[in-house]
């Protein structure tokens, strides 16, 4: 029976047909394939080694490996898995998020915390090769780190005004004097 499947007209039909259904199911295409080699080994088997006009002749009756192929399931298309990075909101919302940040600067820590939420998001989500909107999450990265460096200079403002103005005169200072305001 190897022998049989290993005629060269039938390996050459059974070839093509593997290339035929290239596009299909892979189990779907491993069963015809199967079933094709027991078929031609049914009708060919009879004890003695079969004529070339029989191989034909067998060949002939499956038909042409295009209607074969035709007849099989596509194989289901390869999806990928959706990203969060492919989002088409994440660039817009990042760079309202920023924003917001930068107009909450008078409350600062709340301003702090969402300039540092945006940009932690837009550097993951720029960090993705699949970002859509990279213009506006390279936008987002730039309002938000601006927001916290704003926010910094903020801070030490309020931190130098609270101390009060500092005195660099001898007298006053060995004194014990209060700086003059």
């Amino acid at each position: 029976m190897t022998a049989l499947l290993e005629h060269p007209l039938i390996a050459a039909y059974l070839a093509d047909l593997d290339r035929a259904l290239a596009g299909t199911d892979p189990i779907e295409r491993a069963d015809i394939v199967a079933g094709v080699r027991e078929d031609l080994t049914e009708r060919l088997s009879g004890g003695r080694d079969p004529s070339p006009d029989e191989i034909r002749a067998a060949l002939g009756v499956l038909g042409p490996v295009d209607r074969i192929a035709a007849a099989a399931t596509p194989a289901p298309p390869l999806t990928p898995a959706p990203s969060p990075a492919g989002n088409p909101t994440a660039g817009p919302l990042l760079l309202a998020g920023a924003l917001l940040g930068v107009v909450l600067l008078p409350t600062l820590f709340p301003s702090v915390a969402v300039c540092l939420v945006v940009l932690v998001a837009a550097l993951v989500v720029r960090h993705r090769r699949t970002a859509r909107h990279r213009s506006l999450v390279t936008a987002a990265t730039v309002v938000a780190g601006l927001g916290l460096l704003a926010g910094a200079f903020v801070l030490l403002f309020l931190v130098q005004a609270s101390s009060g103005p500092v005195t660099t005169d001898p007298v006053q200072v060995g004194l014990g004097l209060p700086g003059v305001r």
